[in-house]
């Protein structure tokens, strides 16, 4: 036993046994503390990385969409506009499937909510997938009328990443 004097009003005396508890209780609050810090340093780092290929696939979107109005507007067939605004939309894909991945991993792949989302993004990007592979297979000028097909898709898709995005919040 440790006796570290008595004051008037407090008298401190603390056993071996009890410093030696304290000291574990310690290191084990420092050690539980320092591994949750780990993984919730993971989890972010996995958020941002999504966040930022969500971010990336948004950008490719809009020059998907500014390869659609630059067919739309072309006199007459096109096959180089037509090859790359089909390279742009398979750039998409390989983008939604670089997110899946980022996503699948840690914690990420396990919330219903991410997995559900993204999805959703896949199964909005086929039927554009299809549309464009259609317009670039058969005729590759693409009229007003698909032209807004074609940008309702895209805004449907366009939406489908914002959703994941959201749900990475």
């Amino acid at each position: 036993m440790i006796d570290f004097g008595a004051w008037k009003w407090v008298e401190l005396r603390v056993t071996v046994g009890e410093l030696a508890i304290c000291t574990v209780t310690g290191l084990s609050a420092w050690l539980v503390s320092s591994v949750l810090s780990r993984h919730q340093t993971s989890d972010r780092a996995l958020r941002d990385l999504t966040n930022t290929l969500c971010r990336d696939t948004l950008a490719m979107l809009a020059d998907l969409s500014e390869a659609v109005d630059q067919v739309q507007k072309s006199p007459g067939r096109s096959a180089v506009l037509g090859q790359n605004m089909f390279v742009k939309a398979q750039r998409l894909s390989n983008s939604i499937h670089s997110i899946e991945i980022a996503a699948s991993e840690g914690r990420l792949g396990k919330i219903k909510a991410v997995r559900e989302r993204i999805g959703a993004a896949k199964s909005s990007l086929e039927p554009l997938h299809e549309h464009l592979l259609d317009a670039v297979v058969t005729k590759v000028q693409i009229d007003a009328f698909e032209g807004r097909q074609l940008e309702g898709l895209i805004r449907a898709f366009r939406e489908s990443v914002i959703r994941v995005q959201l749900a990475l919040v």
